[in-house]
């Protein structure tokens, strides 16, 4: 459940109405906040919070992007504890992990919750340059930004849920949403994982600012264009520069920003609105049954 309906009580002044001065009880909706732990090989990598929802889904994308892991088969194991709020791995013996190294080399992000990412420096020098060779109008960009922004029921409600999504022309596109920004991209990474799509044909997009441990992300995956309706920081900008990552922010009704290798972006392309998928019929990719 991403968000939860309580009694609040309800303030707001209007001119040359007394009566409005009146507080009124009424019910109002809140999105739900929980605290995820991770372990790796029995041993506690990280804690977080997050919305309580697709929480294998977010914890398999991040000891991906985080580069644990670089893919479902070194996984031996994955149980997820809904008690303790605890998903655990047992990586396969071949696999080696040193969490004290991991613990050492931490970096705070600039994320909801004080989420920690692993030395930025380090993930960057172990990530290659995106090679895909995906182009797209920026009619196209528009037009998936539009979409996302009227099938966000629960910010519509809550207005602090964020919206990751990993859109391909003919689909199967990813959507999943969250109060936190990487934890949202780390949602539809492990969903990604798990049906086996090739990052290279994906755009990812985003609601919120995009930050470079959100860049590495998308880098570690090997995605070539990512969008949002906000803005990047400087440093997100250097690392997609570096990274051969098409960036882009603002994407707002008929306009956005392009940062960094507007190669990818065809500005005399003919718009095609039948390339647009039905985003909020692609939703399908669920955890009811094992992930693994």
């Amino acid at each position: 459940m991403l968000e939860n309906i309580i009694k609040i009580i309800k303030w707001q002044s209007l001119k040359n109405k007394p009566d409005s001065l009146l507080p009124n009880s009424e019910s109002d909706c809140v999105a739900n906040e929980s605290i995820l732990t991770i372990t790796v090989n029995n041993e506690e990598l990280i804690s977080f919070s997050c919305s309580p929802a697709n929480l294998e889904e977010m914890a398999v994308g991040f000891i991906f992007s985080s580069g644990i892991i670089s893919s479902l088969n070194e996984i031996e194991m994955l149980k997820l504890c809904s008690a303790s709020n605890k998903v655990s791995f047992l990586l396969k013996d071949n696999i080696f992990f040193n969490n004290k190294f991991w613990q050492k080399r931490q970096t705070i992000t600039s994320g909801c919750g004080q989420g920690k990412s692993f030395n930025i420096q380090t993930l960057k020098n172990n990530i290659p340059k995106i090679t895909g060779s995906l182009q797209v109008s920026p009619d196209y960009i528009c037009e998936l930004f539009s979409d996302l922004r009227n099938i966000s029921q629960s910010y519509k409600n809550t207005g602090c849920i964020h919206l990751a999504a990993l859109i391909k022309e003919g689909g199967p596109s990813i959507v999943r949403e969250d109060i936190g920004r990487h934890n949202a991209i780390d949602k539809i990474l492990g969903a990604a994982l798990r049906i086996e799509v090739d990052f290279s044909k994906y755009i990812l997009c985003c609601s919120g600012r995009i930050s470079s441990d959100m860049i590495l992300k998308a880098g570690r995956a090997g995605i070539p264009i990512v969008a949002s309706r906000a803005a990047p920081t400087s440093l997100a900008v250097d690392i997609a520069d570096e990274l051969n990552i098409t960036l882009i922010g603002f994407a707002r009704g008929r306009r956005l920003n392009i940062y960094t290798h507007p190669k990818r972006i065809l500005f005399n392309k003919q718009f095609d609105e039948s390339k647009i998928p039905e985003l909020a019929q692609q939703e399908l990719i669920t955890l009811n049954d094992t992930f693994l």
